[in-house]
């Protein structure tokens, strides 16, 4: 169930490790958190373990987009799991979050919470452009469960338009990169002084003052907030969205106007 090396908590379990670190499960490669994770898949498998622990749940509509666009090829992955396996991973987490909070609280003595930084992420950028450019004296967006922090940031950083910074209780704080042991071969950008943050309101709302952003070069968004659109690229559109796209194409005028002109030619049935 986990073990200490050299004050810092090395991961046992093998379904925990490939959530977050990447590995082999029935014969699916999954990426890992720290590794693009694909399809949102050890995404999944770090969330539902730290909502049983901590008991953190979504009202329902507001659950997180990747349940159900992804929610076939997680299923997939995952089916032949038992509860066994489950728990087992669930148990070694808990150790992991408890390691996690005695490291700050041994690290930072005369402090319960830490300033943290994250650069917005695309669907985050659109919530936030119009509250900001407006200087709404509170911000809000909604966003996961487990979000990617990091003690050190930089605006334009992962080509992010937005950079929040944070005052995070040591509760919130899941696991630091500090106080876990990284595998071999895991590089320094992978490690990218993470800390990984807990959302756990029952909406996904995540509420700070204006003057905790800062950002450049900002475009105001067509739609009010809450627009939690999702990232413009194709894994990530359901299948409304894809129909929708599809829609649009052929109400297009000037399509509509080459098959006419095509069928007046015989060249189109």
């Amino acid at each position: 169930m986990g073990r200490i090396v050299d004050g810092r908590f090395e991961v046992t379990n093998g379904i925990l490790n490939m959530a977050l670190f990447g590995g082999w499960l029935n014969k699916n490669y999954i990426n890992g958190y720290i590794n693009n994770d694909k399809f949102s898949r050890s995404r999944a498998v770090l969330t539902h373990l730290t909502q049983e622990i901590l008991s953190i749940h979504r009202f329902p509509g507001f659950e997180e987009y990747y349940r159900s666009t992804y929610g076939a090829k997680i299923r997939v992955v995952y089916k032949e799991l038992d509860s066994k396996d489950i728990q087992d991973a669930k148990d070694e987490l808990e150790d992991l979050y408890k390691h996690t909070q005695d490291y700050l609280k041994g690290k930072y003595p005369s402090k319960s919470s830490l300033i943290l930084k994250r650069s917005l992420n695309g669907g985050e950028q659109k919530q936030v452009a119009n509250q900001l450019l407006d200087q709404k004296d509170i911000v809000e967006f909604e966003s996961n469960i487990i979000l990617s922090f990091a003690d050190y940031n930089f605006l334009g950083s992962y080509n992010s338009k937005v950079l929040l910074e944070m005052d995070v209780p040591f509760e919130q704080i899941l696991i630091h990169y500090d106080s876990i042991v990284f595998p071999n071969g895991t590089s320094g950008e992978e490690k990218e002084n993470e800390v990984w943050v807990l959302n756990k309101d029952p909406f996904g709302r995540i509420k700070q003052p204006k003057d905790n952003f800062r950002f450049e070069k900002l475009s105001r968004n067509k739609n009010d907030f809450p627009d939690f659109s999702l990232p413009q690229t194709e894994d990530f559109w359901g299948y409304e969205e894809a129909y929708k796209k599809h829609r649009k194409v052929w109400d297009d005028p000037w399509v509509q106007f080459i098959i006419k002109l095509r069928k007046k030619m015989g060249k189109l049935n």
